[in-house]
């Protein structure tokens, strides 16, 4: 089975890192942490299938990271070409709004959750109520985010 290709935009690496450790086994994860590295990506890959997008991404490695949406822009140039799912992420409701306008068809608040709305969107099977020391999987997954380990 080929897995799917999904892009996530997104510059906080404790997020990429749950994103990916939550979804790996079940879709082929792009990691981009710049607006830049975001093109290059998705230039070299035009079968993703899914795009998750945060709204404030540094435009490249050296530059800091801002305090104002700026990938709006970004989801207007792929939505160009790319007609797939494309996931609006971000803790501001308003952010989360400026990028369903710029063409997000998704939103996305809680990055706990998202690994599970990630794959019902691309209709693909995940045992997310599975128990795992009497919790869900999310929540042992979670505690990469707090740094506590969940079976204690």
């Amino acid at each position: 089975m080929v897995k799917p290709k999904i892009l996530v935009v997104e510059d906080l690496w404790p997020v990429q890192d749950f994103l990916q450790r939550s979804l790996s086994t079940k879709v082929k994860f792009l990691s981009a942490f710049t607006i830049k590295e975001a093109r290059a990506l998705f230039a070299r890959n035009p079968d993703v299938k899914l795009i998750v997008m945060n709204a404030c991404v540094p435009e490249d490695a050296e530059s800091p990271r801002p305090h104002a949406p700026n990938t709006p822009s970004l989801v207007k140039e792929f939505r160009q070409s790319f007609k797939g799912p494309m996931i609006a992420m971000s803790n501001v409701v308003e952010y989360q709004a400026m990028l369903m306008d710029a063409g997000c068809n998704y939103k996305s608040k809680d990055k706990v959750h998202l690994p599970e709305n990630i794959l019902k969107i691309l209709g693909i099977l995940f045992p997310f109520k599975k128990r795992i020391k009497g919790q869900p999987i999310y929540k042992r997954l979670a505690f990469f985010y707090k740094g506590t380990n969940p079976s204690s």
